[in-house]
């Protein structure tokens, strides 16, 4: 396998072989084909490769991608996504000489490939956690007082994606103002005061891929959580025709719970692999 940089005339090619082949980076699909509508300057944070099966009879040797790597710099996650056995020892030199990851996400099938083929790397993981994926296939309209967000809720927002950030443990949080500009912010607000939010993305042409639920604490238990969900589910449906999915580690029961009865069902699974610093770079 050559594994190389991708220049932006990839990014599409690139598109088209994860849409056929991932459910945990659907929003990487739909970040691929909108890189346009992205600031410029938010290029510097990210780096993608991909990997190919050599084809000597075509010209310049190259051939079938055989998977896409997209890595964010500001918080040392690398997303993985391609079939379940790319070259597992090519993909750890370039974490090696390269990347140097502090967590690695990726479909089921393929995350699972790699820790077989290297259980001394994954050994030193300080963590690993399974992810559902799940698929938004309810019925119903768009409950009360779930809304897109406006420039009026940018100080509570600001306030919710900053306990969001500190309850996930992260270090870098999302763009909000850019996040308002493009309306991928919704909210639920009841006797005027709103008591939740959901991230929603770009659509990939099938899906729509959510996150950043967050109910603030003093509203949790309430049913919170489940209104976000079927309300950017019927929201998205009705206004792009598309599907929403999202994710959730395996051990969050309660999100889980609130999915389900929000009209949500399991597709699919990846997992995530948590490393300390010292991993790589050896």
């Amino acid at each position: 396998m050559d594994l190389r940089p991708m220049g932006p005339e990839d990014l599409p090619r690139a598109a088209d072989y994860l849409d056929a082949r991932t459910l945990v980076l659907r929003w990487l699909v739909a970040f691929l084909r909108h890189r346009d509508l992205l600031p410029e300057e938010e290029s510097s944070s990210w780096s993608f490769w991909c990997g190919e099966e050599l084809d000597e009879s075509q010209p310049g040797g190259g051939g079938e991608l055989s998977c896409v790597l997209a890595h964010f710099f500001p918080s040392g996650t690398l997303y993985v996504g391609g079939g379940p056995r790319p070259d597992f020892d090519a993909l750890e030199i370039l974490c090696d000489e390269n990347l140097l990851p502090e967590r690695i996400v990726g479909d089921l099938d393929l995350m699972e490939g790699w820790r077989a083929a290297s259980p001394l790397l994954f050994a030193k993981a300080v963590r690993v956690s399974e992810t559902e994926v799940l698929e938004f296939r309810g019925a119903g309209a768009v409950p009360g007082g779930f809304r897109v967000a406006g420039p009026d809720d940018l100080l509570i927002l600001r306030a919710y994606e900053d306990l969001l950030r500190r309850e996930l443990g992260e270090e870098v949080g999302t763009d909000v103002e850019s996040l308002l500009e493009a309306g991928l912010l919704h909210v639920y607000e009841e006797d005027g005061r709103v008591r939740g939010m959901i991230r929603s993305n770009l659509s990939d042409g099938k899906y729509v891929h959510a996150g950043g639920v967050f109910v603030h604490p003093l509203y949790r238990g309430k049913g919170v959580g489940r209104i976000l969900a079927a309300g950017l589910g019927a929201w998205v449906r009705g206004k792009d025709g598309a599907t929403v999915i999202l994710d959730v580690y395996r051990e969050n029961l309660r999100a889980l719970a609130a999915y389900e009865a929000a009209g949500y069902v399991l597709v699919g699974s990846g997992l995530t692999a948590w490393f300390p610093e010292g991993t790589w770079g050896g």
